[in-house]
């Protein structure tokens, strides 16, 4: 067993965590394994690390209740009985991060064999950076599908804050960012600030720790701490993702728009049981914001302009050349951003991005 301490593994990722635990003693038997060693098994690492212990011990002591009294006797598969455990501890907490489910044999059909972690499939998804480009109007827009860990990350967050650097408002879209790390977040919100700014950071409960995270006192390339931002989220945006939004809201520095998000601030472990083919996912910390004192479990961000997803680009781009415009004094600028601003909104009614 390899074991990282919380510290070193959180300067790498934010709300994922893997911890590689020891299977039970006996070996694996055809079917599903023994139902009580696997509750055993879950209860333990809710009591010892679930980020809330008074839940936990709740969670824990339904879950043997429900086994004593039979309740799942009539579950037959592995994977309908980790769902059943899974429904009973969101019954006592409905934490979207916290989960039992079955190690899988195979990936799933359309990426078989990939691991989302390998460098080499990072660097093939440019590091989850999907788009770069600068709009009508001066407008810069970043796509980021997740925020990765890898250390070839940085320099392609480099390069697309440097491309974006001369544009006089920035768009940001998390709308299909499920989350990742810390160190990309800490590295874009460097650009977005002069000097140092604390972020949201995390309480962990096993250790009675806080773990602090701050913007960066150096970065490569122009900072665009003076430029408005705008931050597209989504109903599928989730975890980190929401860290960041939650973070430009709270902070002052930008606008979200779009739709609610999905609500989970829980940083996350994986226990894994091999011979019980079984893998834990607990949350063993939570958000804090140095500015709320609190987080958006449960929650999700609270959008500043409620758009569907689909048109939240559109409606961002719009209210970010009407920000320009009105501080542009040229009139020859000033028409060619009207211009600007009568195709967006005519995008904007045809509801088209």
């Amino acid at each position: 067993m390899r074991l990282r301490s919380a510290i070193e593994f959180l300067a790498v990722a934010f709300f994922a965590a893997v911890l590689v635990a020891p299977g039970v003693s006996h070996a694996t038997e055809p079917g599903i394994p023994p139902k009580a060693d696997i509750v055993k098994q879950v209860c333990a690492d809710l009591e010892r690390i679930y980020v809330y212990a008074e839940d936990a011990r709740t969670m824990a002591n339904l879950l043997r209740a429900n086994l004593q009294r039979g309740a799942y006797d009539d579950v037959s598969s592995l994977a309908g009985f980790t769902e059943r455990l899974t429904q009973d501890l969101r019954s006592i907490r409905a934490d979207l991060h916290l989960e039992v489910s079955v190690v899988e044999e195979t990936a799933s059909p359309d990426e078989a064999g990939v691991d989302h972690h390998d460098p080499e499939y990072l660097r093939r998804r440019n590091y989850q950076l999907r788009r770069v480009e600068v709009l009508d109007g001066n407008v810069g827009y970043l796509a980021l599908d997740g925020f990765a860990g890898d250390e070839g990350a940085g320099s392609a967050g480099v390069a697309a804050m440097n491309f974006l650097a001369h544009a006089d408002a920035l768009i940001i879209d998390l709308r299909e960012n499920g989350g990742g790390g810390i160190a990309m977040i800490q590295l874009l919100m460097s650009y977005l600030h002069d000097g140092r700014e604390q972020l949201s950071g995390i309480y962990i409960r096993e250790s009675n720790t806080d773990l602090q995270f701050w913007t960066h006192g150096f970065v490569t390339g122009p900072r665009l701490a003076e430029v408005p931002v705008w931050v597209l989220v989504s109903e599928r945006t989730f975890s980190a993702a929401e860290a960041f939004a939650y973070d430009i809201k709270h902070m002052g520095r930008g606008t979200i728009v779009g739709e609610v998000t999905r609500g989970g601030a829980h940083p996350v472990r994986n226990v894994d049981y091999p011979e019980l083919r079984i893998t834990v996912r607990v949350p063993f910390a939570r958000a804090v914001s140095p500015v709320t004192g609190g987080n958006w479990e449960g929650v999700g961000v609270q959008p500043d302009l409620p758009v569907p997803a689909d048109r939240a680009l559109a409606a961002a781009h719009a209210e970010a050349i009407r920000s320009i415009l009105s501080q542009e004094r040229d009139p020859q600028w000033r028409a060619w951003l009207r211009r600007a601003l009568e195709d967006v909104e005519g995008d904007t009614d045809a509801g088209s991005r």
